[in-house]
Protein backbone atom coordinates (compact mmCIF):
# COMPACT_ATOMS: atom_id res chain seq x y z
CA UNK A 1 0.00 0.00 0.00
CA UNK A 2 2.37 2.27 0.71
CA UNK A 3 4.24 1.97 -2.87
CA UNK A 4 0.36 3.06 -4.13
CA UNK A 5 0.25 6.24 -2.18
CA UNK A 6 3.52 7.22 -3.34
CA UNK A 7 2.70 6.43 -6.73
CA UNK A 8 -0.62 8.41 -6.67
CA UNK A 9 1.91 11.55 -4.85
CA UNK A 10 3.99 11.44 -8.05
CA UNK A 11 1.36 11.70 -10.30
CA UNK A 12 -0.64 14.63 -9.17
CA UNK A 13 1.36 16.91 -10.98
CA UNK A 14 0.80 14.90 -14.31
CA UNK A 15 -2.82 15.25 -14.20
CA UNK A 16 -3.58 19.54 -14.43
CA UNK A 17 -5.27 20.83 -16.92
CA UNK A 18 -7.34 18.52 -19.40
CA UNK A 19 -5.29 15.65 -19.20
CA UNK A 20 -7.05 12.41 -18.88
CA UNK A 21 -7.61 10.68 -15.38
CA UNK A 22 -5.77 7.67 -15.02
CA UNK A 23 -8.06 4.46 -14.52
CA UNK A 24 -5.24 2.18 -13.04
CA UNK A 25 -5.51 1.57 -9.37
CA UNK A 26 -4.28 -1.36 -6.59
CA UNK A 27 -7.69 -0.12 -5.07
CA UNK A 28 -9.79 -2.12 -8.28
CA UNK A 29 -10.02 -5.87 -7.72
CA UNK A 30 -7.48 -7.27 -9.52
CA UNK A 31 -5.66 -10.82 -9.45
CA UNK A 32 -7.59 -12.89 -7.32
CA UNK A 33 -5.93 -16.61 -6.54
CA UNK A 34 -7.76 -18.94 -3.84
CA UNK A 35 -5.15 -19.81 -0.88
CA UNK A 36 -2.24 -17.41 -2.17
CA UNK A 37 -1.48 -13.63 -0.90
CA UNK A 38 -1.36 -11.29 -4.25
CA UNK A 39 0.80 -8.29 -3.75
CA UNK A 40 0.00 -5.11 -6.26
CA UNK A 41 2.19 -2.25 -7.45
CA UNK A 42 1.69 0.25 -9.90
CA UNK A 43 4.41 1.73 -11.57
CA UNK A 44 4.73 4.66 -14.29
CA UNK A 45 7.38 5.02 -16.50
CA UNK A 46 7.72 7.76 -18.90
CA UNK A 47 8.96 7.64 -22.87
CA UNK A 48 9.96 9.82 -26.09
CA UNK A 49 7.27 9.25 -28.31
CA UNK A 50 8.99 7.61 -31.69
CA UNK A 51 5.47 8.06 -34.02
CA UNK A 52 4.49 4.01 -32.97
CA UNK A 53 3.98 1.74 -30.18
CA UNK A 54 3.91 -1.79 -29.59
CA UNK A 55 2.66 -3.36 -26.50
CA UNK A 56 2.69 -6.99 -25.05
CA UNK A 57 1.60 -8.24 -22.18
CA UNK A 58 0.85 -12.58 -21.46
CA UNK A 59 -2.19 -11.83 -19.33
CA UNK A 60 -3.04 -8.41 -18.65
CA UNK A 61 -5.06 -5.85 -20.18
CA UNK A 62 -3.95 -3.11 -22.17
CA UNK A 63 -5.58 0.36 -22.43
CA UNK A 64 -4.32 3.19 -24.41
CA UNK A 65 -5.79 6.90 -24.22
CA UNK A 66 -4.96 9.85 -26.80
CA UNK A 67 -4.03 13.22 -25.34
CA UNK A 68 -2.50 15.99 -25.98
CA UNK A 69 0.93 15.52 -24.74
CA UNK A 70 4.03 15.47 -27.16
CA UNK A 71 5.42 12.41 -25.31
CA UNK A 72 4.35 8.89 -23.77
CA UNK A 73 3.25 8.07 -20.16
CA UNK A 74 3.51 4.50 -19.86
CA UNK A 75 1.64 3.24 -16.19
CA UNK A 76 1.96 -0.74 -15.25
CA UNK A 77 -0.07 -2.48 -12.46
CA UNK A 78 1.82 -5.39 -11.36
CA UNK A 79 -0.12 -8.33 -9.56
CA UNK A 80 1.63 -11.09 -8.48
CA UNK A 81 0.07 -14.43 -6.39
CA UNK A 82 2.16 -16.68 -4.23
CA UNK A 83 2.62 -18.33 -1.05
CA UNK A 84 2.86 -16.28 1.45
CA UNK A 85 3.91 -12.49 1.58
CA UNK A 86 7.53 -13.00 1.06
CA UNK A 87 6.82 -15.19 -1.88
CA UNK A 88 4.73 -12.90 -3.54
CA UNK A 89 6.90 -9.97 -2.98
CA UNK A 90 9.82 -12.01 -4.52
CA UNK A 91 7.63 -13.31 -7.22
CA UNK A 92 6.34 -9.31 -8.32
CA UNK A 93 10.52 -8.11 -7.49
CA UNK A 94 11.16 -10.91 -10.90
CA UNK A 95 8.58 -9.10 -13.19
CA UNK A 96 9.84 -6.78 -15.79
CA UNK A 97 8.57 -4.12 -17.40
CA UNK A 98 10.80 -3.50 -20.15
CA UNK A 99 10.28 0.06 -22.68
CA UNK A 100 12.82 0.52 -25.69
CA UNK A 101 12.61 2.16 -28.93
CA UNK A 102 8.66 2.21 -28.99
CA UNK A 103 8.43 -1.31 -27.59
CA UNK A 104 6.72 -2.16 -24.41
CA UNK A 105 6.39 -5.86 -22.81
CA UNK A 106 6.24 -8.12 -19.48
CA UNK A 107 8.70 -10.41 -18.69
CA UNK A 108 8.52 -12.94 -15.35
CA UNK A 109 8.83 -16.07 -14.24
CA UNK A 110 7.01 -18.97 -16.37
CA UNK A 111 3.54 -19.87 -14.65
CA UNK A 112 3.81 -22.58 -12.12
CA UNK A 113 1.85 -24.20 -9.10
CA UNK A 114 1.91 -21.93 -6.44
CA UNK A 115 2.06 -19.04 -8.12
CA UNK A 116 0.78 -16.39 -10.84
CA UNK A 117 1.42 -13.12 -11.62
CA UNK A 118 -0.32 -10.52 -14.27
CA UNK A 119 1.08 -7.24 -15.58
CA UNK A 120 -2.42 -4.90 -17.20
CA UNK A 121 -0.84 -1.27 -19.15
CA UNK A 122 -2.91 1.78 -18.88
CA UNK A 123 -0.85 4.18 -22.12
CA UNK A 124 -1.06 7.42 -22.52
CA UNK A 125 0.02 8.52 -26.05
CA UNK A 126 -0.24 11.78 -29.01
CA UNK A 127 -3.29 11.30 -30.63
CA UNK A 128 -1.70 10.27 -33.81
CA UNK A 129 -0.33 7.12 -32.91
CA UNK A 130 0.21 4.20 -34.61
CA UNK A 131 -0.45 1.17 -32.29
CA UNK A 132 0.29 -2.98 -32.34
CA UNK A 133 -1.34 -4.08 -28.94
CA UNK A 134 -0.84 -7.90 -28.71
CA UNK A 135 -2.44 -10.15 -25.06
CA UNK A 136 -3.33 -13.61 -24.96
CA UNK A 137 -5.40 -13.11 -22.28
CA UNK A 138 -6.71 -9.41 -21.21
CA UNK A 139 -9.17 -7.10 -22.62
CA UNK A 140 -7.87 -4.20 -25.15
CA UNK A 141 -9.07 -0.36 -24.63
CA UNK A 142 -8.28 2.00 -27.26
CA UNK A 143 -9.77 5.78 -26.90
CA UNK A 144 -8.47 8.80 -28.77
CA UNK A 145 -6.15 7.57 -31.42
CA UNK A 146 -5.72 7.92 -34.94
CA UNK A 147 -3.21 6.13 -37.07
CA UNK A 148 -2.42 2.36 -38.33
CA UNK A 149 -3.41 0.33 -35.32
CA UNK A 150 -3.41 -3.17 -35.27
CA UNK A 151 -4.63 -5.84 -31.93
CA UNK A 152 -4.77 -9.27 -31.16
CA UNK A 153 -6.59 -10.94 -28.31
CA UNK A 154 -7.03 -14.43 -27.48
CA UNK A 155 -9.62 -14.55 -24.94
CA UNK A 156 -10.64 -10.80 -23.81
CA UNK A 157 -13.29 -7.70 -24.97
CA UNK A 158 -12.47 -5.43 -26.77
CA UNK A 159 -13.45 -1.56 -26.95
CA UNK A 160 -12.76 1.37 -29.59
CA UNK A 161 -13.95 4.89 -28.84
CA UNK A 162 -13.60 7.64 -31.41
CA UNK A 163 -10.78 5.79 -33.41
CA UNK A 164 -9.58 7.24 -37.45
CA UNK A 165 -7.18 5.27 -39.49
CA UNK A 166 -6.78 2.30 -40.18
CA UNK A 167 -7.48 0.03 -37.92
CA UNK A 168 -7.69 -3.86 -38.09
CA UNK A 169 -7.80 -6.97 -35.31
CA UNK A 170 -9.57 -9.70 -33.38
CA UNK A 171 -10.13 -11.59 -30.61
CA UNK A 172 -11.09 -15.02 -30.37
CA UNK A 173 -13.35 -15.08 -27.13
CA UNK A 174 -14.44 -11.98 -26.50
CA UNK A 175 -16.88 -9.19 -27.32
CA UNK A 176 -16.26 -5.92 -29.50
CA UNK A 177 -18.09 -2.31 -28.25
CA UNK A 178 -17.38 0.29 -31.19
CA UNK A 179 -18.22 4.14 -30.53
CA UNK A 180 -18.29 6.04 -33.52
CA UNK A 181 -17.67 9.99 -33.99
CA UNK A 182 -18.32 12.38 -36.13
CA UNK A 183 -20.32 12.12 -39.40
CA UNK A 184 -17.99 9.79 -41.41
CA UNK A 185 -15.12 6.78 -40.95
CA UNK A 186 -11.62 8.99 -40.90
CA UNK A 187 -9.45 6.99 -42.85
CA UNK A 188 -8.71 3.79 -44.46
CA UNK A 189 -10.91 1.17 -42.60
CA UNK A 190 -12.18 -0.72 -39.95
CA UNK A 191 -12.34 -4.29 -39.64
CA UNK A 192 -12.65 -6.16 -36.99
CA UNK A 193 -13.10 -10.05 -36.21
CA UNK A 194 -14.11 -12.33 -33.46
CA UNK A 195 -14.82 -16.38 -33.32
CA UNK A 196 -17.01 -16.10 -30.23
CA UNK A 197 -18.60 -12.80 -28.72
CA UNK A 198 -20.72 -10.26 -30.28
CA UNK A 199 -20.51 -6.70 -32.12
CA UNK A 200 -22.30 -3.42 -30.73
CA UNK A 201 -21.46 -0.03 -33.10
CA UNK A 202 -22.57 2.98 -31.28
CA UNK A 203 -23.16 5.46 -34.50
CA UNK A 204 -23.83 9.40 -34.39
CA UNK A 205 -27.24 10.06 -36.55
CA UNK A 206 -26.47 11.25 -40.02
CA UNK A 207 -23.20 8.76 -40.54
CA UNK A 208 -21.77 7.84 -43.83
CA UNK A 209 -19.96 4.50 -44.38
CA UNK A 210 -19.52 1.29 -46.15
CA UNK A 211 -20.87 -1.66 -43.68
CA UNK A 212 -19.93 -5.04 -44.35
CA UNK A 213 -21.48 -7.59 -41.43
CA UNK A 214 -21.30 -10.86 -41.10
CA UNK A 215 -22.42 -13.34 -38.44
CA UNK A 216 -22.26 -17.38 -38.86
CA UNK A 217 -24.62 -18.20 -35.59
CA UNK A 218 -26.52 -14.98 -34.45
CA UNK A 219 -28.76 -12.11 -35.88
CA UNK A 220 -27.99 -8.78 -37.05
CA UNK A 221 -29.77 -5.92 -36.29
CA UNK A 222 -28.80 -3.06 -38.50
CA UNK A 223 -32.08 -1.18 -38.25
CA UNK A 224 -31.28 2.32 -36.52
CA UNK A 225 -29.20 2.89 -39.96
CA UNK A 226 -32.78 1.55 -41.78
CA UNK A 227 -30.77 -1.32 -43.35
CA UNK A 228 -32.48 -4.32 -42.06
CA UNK A 229 -34.89 -4.97 -39.39
CA UNK A 230 -34.66 -6.92 -36.49
CA UNK A 231 -35.45 -10.05 -36.63
CA UNK A 232 -37.90 -11.36 -34.29
CA UNK A 233 -36.14 -14.88 -33.20
CA UNK A 234 -33.25 -14.30 -30.74
CA UNK A 235 -30.63 -16.58 -33.07
CA UNK A 236 -30.66 -17.50 -36.68
CA UNK A 237 -27.95 -20.07 -38.85
CA UNK A 238 -26.09 -16.76 -39.74
CA UNK A 239 -26.18 -13.58 -41.75
CA UNK A 240 -24.89 -11.55 -43.79
CA UNK A 241 -25.42 -7.85 -44.95
CA UNK A 242 -23.56 -5.29 -47.25
CA UNK A 243 -25.03 -1.52 -47.02
CA UNK A 244 -24.04 2.28 -47.80
CA UNK A 245 -25.28 4.18 -44.71
CA UNK A 246 -26.04 7.72 -45.86
CA UNK A 247 -23.62 8.72 -48.62
CA UNK A 248 -21.08 5.48 -47.61
CA UNK A 249 -17.97 5.84 -47.91
CA UNK A 250 -15.43 3.93 -45.95
CA UNK A 251 -15.57 -0.13 -45.51
CA UNK A 252 -16.64 -0.80 -41.69
CA UNK A 253 -16.51 -4.14 -41.31
CA UNK A 254 -17.06 -6.94 -38.36
CA UNK A 255 -17.52 -10.36 -38.21
CA UNK A 256 -18.14 -13.01 -35.72
CA UNK A 257 -18.64 -16.75 -35.97
CA UNK A 258 -21.11 -16.82 -32.98
CA UNK A 259 -22.72 -13.84 -31.42
CA UNK A 260 -25.11 -11.33 -33.03
CA UNK A 261 -24.44 -7.76 -34.15
CA UNK A 262 -26.04 -4.36 -33.52
CA UNK A 263 -25.91 -0.99 -35.00
CA UNK A 264 -27.33 1.70 -31.84
CA UNK A 265 -27.99 5.09 -31.74
CA UNK A 266 -25.71 7.28 -29.67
Amino acid sequence: MKALLIAVTLLAPAWAGDAPTPQLSCQRPGLYVSGLTTVCEVVEIPAAFSGSLNVATPVGGISVVGWDQPDVLIRAKKEAAARGQAAAENLSSQIQINVAGGMVSADGPAPQSGWDWVVTFEIFVPRATDLSLNTKVGGVSITDVKGTIRFNVSTGGVSLVRLAGDVQGSTKVGGLYIVLDGDHWDGQTLAVNTKVGGIVYRVPAGYSAHFSLSTALGKIDASYLGAFPAPSSTFSLGSNLTFDAGSGGATIAGETNVGGIVIQKI
